[in-house]
């Protein structure tokens, strides 16, 4: 009897799996958060894209005053994009003296799946406006 609780004394003082049980449960968290990373990133950045493109169309819009060739512009502002997935609209607003490009993009994440929808697809919709005055 006494080798037994000698044994229990042993393996209640040991350390042993310590580290293999943290790992366990800091693992999950740590793929969590390069998940967010990962996408964060790539949607911010194409983000960033659209902005700029809508913000140049909507100066394009002010110094011609043509509106039909925008959508090419903005296509071709973001060769990295796919130009099918593109939605651009340029709106005349307050009797004309405001014009405002709205960029859509149907951002694909990188890794697959949408965090923030429970229907079935994988599409983001990524949205930029640029309003400005017309002189």
């Amino acid at each position: 009897m006494t080798g037994g609780i000698a044994m229990l004394r042993k393996l209640i003082g040991s350390n042993r799996g310590v580290s293999a049980l943290e790992a366990a449960l800091l693992l999950p968290v740590l793929a969590g958060l390069l998940y967010v990373v990962v996408e964060g990133a790539g949607a911010l950045i194409t983000y960033s894209s659209l902005s700029e493109a809508s913000s140049v169309a909507a100066r394009q819009v002010l110094m011609t005053g043509e509106s039909s060739h925008i959508p090419d512009l903005v296509n071709a502002l973001l060769p990295d994009l796919d130009p099918s997935d593109i939605v651009t609209t340029v709106t005349f607003e307050d009797a004309g003296s405001t014009v405002t490009v709205e960029v859509t993009y149907d951002y694909q994440t990188q890794l697959g799946g949408n965090p923030l929808s429970d229907t079935s697809s994988d599409l983001l919709t990524l949205v930029a406006s640029t309003s400005m005055p017309v002189p």
